[in-house]
């Protein structure tokens, strides 16, 4: 951020107003409102969130985040012990602004199994421990497209 787009935040900071402001910058109250706005956005993109939630939406990365997740691994941790998971009989996630789509989405990004197929192999396996043969249909994809 420049000397002048610094300079507007901090006077806007001390309380001037932006006609004050204006006359310390040499522009008209508008303009030094304008500046002022632009340094406001200019610091709100600076903050972009951590490396290790690249990949994911910037309201889900938000959200893990605001819960108190810290790197990748915590979030598998958090898919694996149900933590990241579903409200019993939702579609509402137990994390707020995280919900159903979100979970898949989490789940492709980190590599481990979502929940839709978490739930059909653990029905296989019960299926076919109790004597039932299993087979899979030829016109299923193996993976689902991304």
């Amino acid at each position: 951020m420049n000397e002048r787009y610094q300079k507007s935040v901090e006077l806007r900071d001390a309380g001037k107003t932006f006609k004050e402001i204006g006359v310390e910058l040499n522009v008209s109250s508008g303009r030094a409102a304008q500046i002022y706005n632009k340094a406001m956005r200019l610091k709100r993109t600076e903050k972009s969130p951590p490396e290790w939630t690249h990949g994911l939406q910037t309201k889900v990365a938000s959200s893990l985040l605001m819960s108190g997740y810290t790197s990748k691994e915590e979030v598998i941790e958090g898919l694996e012990s149900g933590d990241i998971g579903l409200v019993r009989g939702t579609s509402k996630g137990k994390i707020f602004g995280i919900g159903r789509h979100a979970i898949a989405d989490i789940s492709i990004w980190a590599g481990v199994s979502t929940p839709e197929k978490k739930a059909i192999n653990d029905a296989i396996i019960l299926l076919k421990s109790h004597g039932y043969s299993i087979k899979e249909p030829d016109n299923v994809p193996k993976k689902a497209p991304i």
